[in-house]
């Protein structure tokens, strides 16, 4: 029952029960003396009103204060915290009425609103996997939270690619200046660091050589390592020849989640198998090709791998670029030597 019903019905009994009342007392006396008790009656009834009057006002002005003013009162000081930043519970009893509900409802929005300081301390802490649920799909705080939170998440995994890039290439950087006047302990270098840094499986570093005898260029392997050995293998591609020659003619970037069946074999001491990825990536300075890189492995990699490998690769080239045209100017050198 709403509290508007509640206090009219007050009023009306009380009513009632007097003018009842009244009226049997009236009713039970005899004809001669309702006459002559008539006057009698109506001095009283006049007498009494004002008496009943304020009894009936007493009592509802206690019901009303009770069952209104104190709730109510609740209510606003709970609101006037709210207007000063505080978050303060309402302590009112159950019940079913319009204040019972105003005061459920400012208490749902107080405790929504303390999981929300809750949430958002814990987000300025760092703890990005704390659980939230706003209150509804209105909730527009809960919501806006819930988005700050999910940004913050893609910030923060945007950066720690940034850093383990940015690291890599710093890396990579000091091991060819290292190895730079060492062409066969350069590419050994080279591969073991980027399948151990991709935490790849297997990689193979593939350096465009002239023919002596015909002066065709071809894809020779280098190096190639695998689950922390080297591999020595020895392997010549014709350019143009399966996936390897593919890159080089194209000139792009060759990643596949699909690798043809048998195409490379890695193994280790827990078996062999395919590998679920194989990345080709050309050392490409000035549209000018030095060589392949190629990296094979179980695990799938991301598209900022790709981007990383890719920035490796034009480092790789223009070391490989410096080497040869060294080598070719020393050779003029010698041969410059040899004809004086």
């Amino acid at each position: 029952m709403n509290l508007s019903k509640k206090i009219s019905l007050t009023y009306l009994s009380i009513i009632v029960s007097t003018l009842i009342g009244g009226a049997l007392s009236f009713y039970i006396l005899s004809d001669k003396d309702r006459t002559q008790n008539l006057g009698t009656l109506l001095l009283v009834v006049i007498s009494v009103i004002p008496f009943v009057v304020t009894i009936i006002s007493f009592f509802a002005i206690q019901f009303i204060r009770n069952q209104v003013t104190t709730p109510l009162l609740k209510i606003k000081d709970a609101i006037d915290d709210l207007a000063k930043g505080e978050v303060t519970t309402v302590d009112h009893s159950i019940r079913e009425d319009e204040i019972g509900k105003m005061g459920n409802a400012l208490n749902v929005m107080i405790d929504g609103l303390k999981q929300k300081i809750t949430f958002s301390d814990e987000i300025g802490k760092g703890n990005l996997s704390i659980p939230f649920t706003p209150l509804s799909e209105k909730d527009i705080l809960g919501n806006a939270l819930l988005k700050m939170r999910a940004n913050l998440t893609l910030n923060t995994e945007n950066e720690t690619k940034r850093n383990w890039a940015t690291m890599g290439i710093a890396n990579m950087g000091e091991l060819l200046r290292k190895n730079e006047s060492d062409e066969a302990g350069l590419y050994d270098s080279i591969i073991t660091y980027l399948v151990k840094y991709l935490d790849a499986n297997q990689g193979g570093l593939f350096i465009v050589e002239n023919d002596p005898a015909t002066n065709i260029p071809f894809l020779e392997l280098k190096s190639c390592y695998a689950y922390n050995r080297k591999k020595f293998l020895e392997k010549k591609i014709d350019l143009g020849e399966g996936l390897i020659g593919q890159c080089y003619i194209e000139r792009e970037t060759i990643y596949l989640t699909e690798v043809p069946k048998g195409y490379i074999n890695i193994t280790s001491g827990l078996g062999g198998g395919d590998p679920n990825v194989l990345i080709l990536t050309p050392l490409k300075i000035n549209n000018h090709i030095y060589g392949i890189l190629e990296i094979a492995s179980f695990n799938l990699l991301e598209q900022y791998h790709v981007d990383f490998i890719e920035r490796i690769a034009e480092s790789i080239g223009s070391v490989i670029s410096n080497m040869k045209s060294n080598h070719h100017t020393k050779k003029l050198l010698e041969d410059s030597q040899m004809q004086s």
